[in-house]
């Protein structure tokens, strides 16, 4: 390919199990320090669940666009999800995303509409699955990792197991949805795995917590650049450094333009809840900052670079 940045599509047993790092060092010319480079800034790049898969199919191949489903920040039952908030964003995001696709109202589910009935009965004919909704990671019980929906339902791991698709494309802009746990045997048990196997041909998924004022911006950029023709892979990589170019003023215009108000925006609120191992915490310079920095791009990988392309 010729122009742009570089395409890697990097083969690989599984999908990626934990976030690792998206940077390299290069010293520079004085050769006593070392300047981080996001690979996610200077490649475009991919994971193939298996390496036979990068190999029979291009990873610039086109995405079918012809009916689309679209799921938001569905009314889940607070009693059932007590840690869970709602997602003003994830309901941005879905206008966003239904625009820029040209989805009919009716394949747009919001709110109370999102039931787990309501979804199943458009997968058949979907060709490209959209979900902004909470990510659960269960690394205790994986096959009960899920997608929260409307009520007391969830698109477990197990349930989507049992499922067949259609789909060229699902989106899971949820949080740590391209996570789960390892086998004795080497395979990874999670959604993006299920996904695959019952027949979602690629999908794009996260591999830490996802911000819900970060993620509509972000995905606009994704899919008017899928709906002008660009390659999946490419389309991802120039939404992430979309964002990574802006500053927290550009993030907060950018979120307001496309709907979203100031009551709305939350640099804290995230699309998930975890349950692992009982006593891990993290050191306090580990932990993701609250505040969103005065510049998104460097160091700040967190709230541009949490999707992956796999498949």
């Amino acid at each position: 390919m010729s122009g742009g940045p570089p395409s890697t599509s990097i083969r690989q047993g599984r999908p990626p199990s934990r976030r690792h790092s998206t940077s390299r060092q290069s010293p520079n010319r004085a050769g006593n320090a070392s300047i981080r480079i996001a690979v996610a800034i200077s490649h475009v790049v991919s994971y193939a669940p298996r390496a036979h898969v990068a190999e029979d199919r291009p990873p610039d191949s086109p995405v079918t666009l012809r009916r689309s489903l679209v799921v938001s920040d569905p009314a889940f039952e607070t009693a059932a999800h007590p840690t869970l908030v709602e997602l003003p964003g994830a309901r941005v995001e879905a206008v966003a995303v239904g625009a820029a696709l040209g989805a009919p109202a009716d394949d747009v589910l919001v709110g109370a509409a999102a039931t787990e009935a309501a979804v199943g009965a458009r997968l058949e004919d979907c060709d490209v699955l959209h979900l902004s909704t909470h990510g659960r990671l269960d690394e205790l019980a994986p096959f009960a990792s899920s997608l929260v929906l409307a009520g007391r339902d969830e698109l477990t791991v197990a349930d989507i197991a049992g499922l067949r698709f259609g789909t060229d494309l699902a989106v899971l802009s949820g949080c740590d949805t391209g996570r789960g746990a390892a086998t004795l045997g080497g395979d990874l048990i999670g959604l993006t795995r299920s996904l695959l196997r019952s027949g979602v041909r690629r999908t794009v998924v996260s591999l830490w917590p996802v911000d819900d004022d970060v993620a509509p911006v972000l995905m606009q950029a994704f899919y008017t650049s899928l709906a002008a023709g660009r390659p999946c892979a490419h389309a991802l990589a120039d939404a992430q450094r979309q964002v990574a170019g802006m500053t927290r003023a550009d993030l907060r215009a950018a979120y307001e333009a496309l709907g979203g108000t100031p009551e709305g925006y939350s640099a804290a609120r995230r699309r998930g809840a975890r349950r692992g191992p009982v006593g891990l915490e993290l050191d306090a310079e580990l932990r993701d900052d609250e505040e969103v920095p005065e510049r998104l791009g460097g160091d700040a990988e967190r709230y541009w670079a949490p999707f992956v392309l796999v498949g």
